[in-house]
């Protein structure tokens, strides 16, 4: 088939719009000829262009997800800042992305208040080991996936936060616990097979 035949039945298959958008292109009479030119010019007309300011607003409205792993955001974090073009400054841009974007607010204002600027190295390994002991997604043996409840881990971490050790010494005066119960119990039991009364 033609070359100009294919362009015409391109055109067609485009819709009535088409030949008006063709026809903003701005090609040469040859290149309106040739099916790869035409093609290429919709091509370029329909791909969505992502500008610098497009890919620097997607890295500083990046947060971590309630799912994602710290592991997973920073990564992110590194491949997205990359395409921004941010030159000298990069280290320190992604260093205060991972501070504000961070899940945990109790450890971003930890890392806030470290005195000096740490650098990018210092705050990934910071925060790396204040959630080194969450858990993540664990893998039966059929293959399915499960997941903990991201509830529970914060319940968790809300009252490891809030409890200090003075408290939790007198929580532990205030309740024998079920090994103190147990013992007692074994020394009453003792009393009374020997005759005495505890």
């Amino acid at each position: 088939m033609p070359e100009v035949k294919q362009v015409n039945a391109f055109l067609v298959v485009m819709g009535p719009r088409a030949h008006d958008i063709l026809t903003s292109f701005k090609l040469s009479a040859t290149d309106l000829k040739k099916y790869e030119a035409v093609k290429e010019a919709f091509d370029k007309h329909y791909t969505p262009r992502k500008t610098k300011m497009c890919r620097r607003c997607t890295f500083n409205s990046r947060i971590q997800g309630p799912e994602e792993s710290v592991d997973t955001f920073i990564t992110d974090l590194h491949t997205i800042a990359r395409r921004c073009e941010y030159g000298a400054i990069q280290d320190e841009l992604v260093r205060d992305r991972i501070v504000c974007g961070i899940e945990n607010k109790t450890h971003s204002a930890q890392i806030q208040n470290m005195g000096s600027e740490p650098l990018l190295d210092t705050v990934t390994n910071r925060v790396r080991h204040l959630n080194w002991w969450l858990p993540t997604n664990i893998y039966c043996d059929n293959s399915k996936q499960w997941k903990f409840s991201r509830l529970k881990e914060r319940r968790t971490r809300n009252l490891l936060e809030k409890s200090t050790p003075a408290k939790m010494m007198h929580q532990a005066t205030q309740r024998p616990t079920i090994l103190k119960r147990s013992v007692l119990s074994l020394q009453n039991n003792l009393y009374v097979l020997r005759g005495q009364i505890p």
